[in-house]
């Protein structure tokens, strides 16, 4: 039976070089450099999870900034409604989800999924003025 085998040799050096064996119990010595396809098998999922997490990471830190900038005074009483209506959203995608899987199956989510992120963006182009003015920042 034959099996992959990844490790990380730190033999030379600690350069921590990236190679495999293609049987078990094969010596550590007669590794052969990883081929650009198992690389590309290591490095995908990671690379995808990074590439897709990416435009999320700031995204609270900014709506709260929009938010503050356009509420003035009542930047306290905004910020907290942001915190109730974001709580909110998350549980009803999660019943809307539920519903549509339940009753439509998984063809009903993209159609779904298409409508709200048109409003969203509907939404998000008709708030630039006010949430993200151009010029100094208060």
């Amino acid at each position: 039976m034959s099996r992959t085998s990844v490790s990380i040799d730190t033999e030379m050096g600690g350069c921590g070089m990236l190679s495999y064996s293609k049987r078990v119990g094969q010596s550590r010595g007669d590794s052969k450099p990883l081929p650009v396809e198992a690389l590309l098998k290591l490095a995908l999922p990671g690379f995808l999870r990074v590439a897709t997490e990416m435009p999320f990471r700031g995204a609270a830190t900014q709506l709260q900034t929009a938010l503050a900038n356009a509420a003035g005074q009542g930047a306290d009483i905004a910020l907290f409604i942001n915190v109730v209506v974001w709580n909110a959203a998350i549980a009803g995608g999660s019943i809307l989800g539920g519903v549509l899987l339940d009753y439509g199956g998984a063809v009903a989510l993209p159609p779904a999924v298409l409508f709200l992120a048109i409003i969203a963006f509907s939404i998000a182009h008709a708030a630039r003025t006010n949430g993200f003015p151009s010029g100094h920042r208060r």
